[in-house]
């Protein structure tokens, strides 16, 4: 069967690749208009903790909702002598729509409430309380409460803002960390075009999981509305989805590169390629899945919903590993291995003697006593310390 798909889309690669990019263009675009949101379901079912927010929700809902703190500041002075400003301010949170209470963080005797405030009297936070969940509240919940303390702001004092009001609202900037898929697929490239030297063997593994995860990524988007997915999800579907397969592809097309070098046809490579790398690749993604989906187990939401999209992005990946990946190797041909375009490639048989090929002697002749090793350092690695 991996035989006749390899053979057929290394034979027909063109209608292949239209195909992928068709379907991965098309449900980006959906995605882009009718693409649901992420939702995050921090519950715990059957837990003590759990149990004890339920009866928080249930009799003091204020309380389990939203909160933002507002932060006073002063620079010498203590923050008592603000009181006019900061009761202003107070009102003004107070006067926003959906909002539930504010503790005021001066008395009526003009006295820094001690919880409140800190020792010395320059610094003091009023907490501001939203019944609804932050999802729930409208989108400028968090520039009205940032407008309600401008009065503050312009008598003096340094105002800043947190909680989970501001978690939602006022998320951090770019920073370096937001673009570690795209560094990272960088950096790999580089590396395959150092060790193997081929413009085509480095960036056919790249092109494949960007195509691969483009879909996966647009798919999750277009479930969101259906199913619960975490923010997270996406994120860690994507890590796997550009891990797997830029590694699956190489691991295919390595392959193909022996069989082209034994005088095999293109098309004849990728399908032996695909008989027998192929076999693992699909092996391996499978184990995947299941280690994966078998995260359901463990009963809290948000690591079942991770799991199960982690999963999918996995699933696509070995289908792009098994149709898509040879109908690139079939599009390229006996260009696989070369530096340049129109280099003829250099028949080389596979090395039979160095360090990689000792070790697989190594495993197979003695596979059980390398399973027993294997698993004892996985034991210790995961014993509790």
């Amino acid at each position: 069967m991996l035989k006749f798909l390899g053979r057929t889309c290394a034979r027909h690669h063109w209608v292949v690749l239209g195909v992928w990019i068709l379907v991965a263009v098309g449900t980006s675009l959906a995605a882009s208009k009718w693409g649901g949101e992420t939702t995050n379901d921090f519950s715990i079912p059957g837990s003590d903790s759990q149990d004890a927010l339920d009866v928080l929700s249930s009799d003091f809902p204020q309380l389990a909702g939203t909160s933002a703190q507002v932060v006073f500041e002063t620079t010498g002075e203590t923050v008592d002598e603000f009181e006019d400003a900061i009761q202003q301010t107070i009102a003004n949170l107070e006067s926003i729509d959906g909002v539930a209470s504010v503790s005021n963080p001066l008395a009526a005797s003009t006295q820094l409430l001690n919880s409140q405030s800190s020792p010395n009297g320059t610094i003091a936070y009023a907490t501001v309380l939203f019944p609804a969940a932050s999802k729930d509240l409208p989108e400028d919940s968090f520039d009205k409460v940032v407008g309600a303390a401008q009065n503050s702001v312009d008598a003096g004092l340094n105002v800043q803002f947190g909680g989970s009001l501001v978690d939602t609202f006022n998320p951090p900037t770019s920073t370096l960390s937001d673009y570690a898929d795209e560094i990272g697929l960088a950096v790999a490239l580089v590396l395959l075009l150092l060790v193997f030297r081929s413009v085509f063997i480095a960036s056919l593994p790249i092109v494949n999981a960007i195509i691969g995860v483009m879909f996966a990524g647009a798919l999750v988007t277009l479930l969101e509305n259906v199913f619960t997915i975490p923010t997270v999800g996406p994120t860690l579907g994507t890590m796997l989805g550009l891990g797997v397969g830029v590694d699956y592809s190489l691991f295919i097309l390595t392959r193909a590169y022996g069989e082209l070098a034994a005088g095999h046809t293109p098309e004849e490579a990728m399908s032996r390629a695909l008989s027998t790398a192929g076999r693992a690749v699909m092996f391996a993604g499978i184990t995947i899945c299941l280690a994966t989906v078998a995260l359901v187990i463990v009963g809290i939401p948000l690591i079942s919903q991770m799991g199960l999209v982690a999963a999918l992005y996995v699933i696509i990946m070995v289908i792009a590993a098994v149709t898509l990946v040879p109908a690139l190797g079939g599009a390229v041909g006996t260009r696989l291995f070369t530096w340049r375009r129109g280099e003829p490639i250099e028949m080389t048989r596979p090395a039979s003697s160095g360090l990689f090929v000792g070790l697989a002697r190594l495993v197979t002749k003695h596979p059980v006593v390398v399973a027993a090793a294997a698993v004892l350092v996985m034991v210790v690695l995961a014993s509790p310390v």
